[in-house]
């Protein structure tokens, strides 16, 4: 079935073949923190994601914002977590899954529709035997993918 008589697919729209309609399209993802300072890339010693330290070496407190719109699926510090370090993973508007680990502080629970760049709490060094970091995931139907193909410059 085509788009309804009258609308136009945009840039900004897609058809949903599921939904039979025009549906606006999720924004690119952003960083999470103001700091762009990659202490660990993404490659084949490190494949989960890579690591932003703060904008001070050393110190915590720095803020976490939501790379892309979701839904908040987990949120805290599970007890299975083997580093303690709290941490919290958005399904992002744009079907990829995003987490965030080693953080304090956090602002959102379980459930919470988070928008792109909201606050989810703050940088810390729980559980991050390199320091005070925040280690950055982004997957696609599971598999971690290298943030940096995702982020602006």
């Amino acid at each position: 079935m085509a788009p309804v008589e009258g609308s136009a697919i945009t840039n900004r729209t897609y058809y949903d073949s599921a939904t039979k309609s025009l549906r606006e399209k999720a924004p690119s993802p952003i960083w999470p923190t103001d700091s762009r300072r990659v202490t660990w890339e993404y490659g084949p010693t490190h494949k989960l994601g890579m690591d932003i330290g703060g904008i001070v070496a050393g110190v915590a407190g720095d803020e976490v914002r939501a790379s892309q719109g979701g839904e908040v699926t987990t949120s805290g510090s599970p007890e299975w977590s083997p580093s303690g370090s709290s941490y919290v993973i958005v399904a992002g508007d744009d079907g990829l899954e995003y987490r965030y680990v080693h953080m304090a502080d956090l602002e959102v629970q379980q459930g919470d529709r988070v928008e792109q760049g909201e606050p989810l709490g703050k940088m810390d060094a729980v559980g991050a035997p390199g320091g005070v970091h925040l280690h950055f995931e982004i997957r696609e139907d599971g598999k971690a993918q290298n943030p940096r193909n995702y982020l602006p410059e």
